[in-house]
């Protein structure tokens, strides 16, 4: 397994960014009772047009996780997006990606935000050192963490 930088301005690489993100983001919709979750309609177009970085990792030709880097206001990394093929949860593929995003970030801060009721990526970022730094709840109500390092 590969861990790579992706460029997602390429179509091809979008499209493929878009097809993990739909598949995992419908898992997690499902896992914090949302029915209408705005990931999921976020296009390839608008994947392209993205100001961060993303990361992933490729497995036999065929990305199975990444991660979307921004810089943030405190001078940081927020990971804007973070997803696994949920045919590959639980090998261990969020914590490698996770693992790989920290190694570069080096000493840098590092936040993420996340429904309150995902547990399984809370307790990810927690086993990686987040601490919870705040909780807020997102316009249409979802209560949300966000967890720093």
């Amino acid at each position: 397994m590969e861990s790579v930088d992706l460029d997602h301005r390429d179509p091809a690489v979008a499209a493929a960014l878009r097809s993990l993100m739909v598949a995992s983001y419908a898992v997690e919709a499902e896992v914090i009772g949302v029915p209408d979750f705005a990931p999921l309609r976020r296009t390839a177009q608008a994947i392209q047009r993205s100001e961060g970085h993303f990361r992933g990792l490729v497995r036999d030709g065929r990305l199975v996780a990444a991660a979307e880097i921004e810089d943030a206001d405190h001078g940081g990394w927020h990971i804007a997006g973070f997803v696994v093929d949920p045919q590959r949860f639980r090998e261990g593929l969020g914590s490698r990606l996770l693992a790989d995003v920290l190694a570069s970030a080096g000493k840098v801060v590092v936040t993420v935000s996340t429904a309150v009721a995902n547990r399984p990526a809370v307790r990810l970022y927690q086993k990686h050192g987040f601490d919870v730094d705040r909780t807020w709840s997102t316009p249409c109500g979802i209560p949300m963490v966000t967890l720093r390092r």
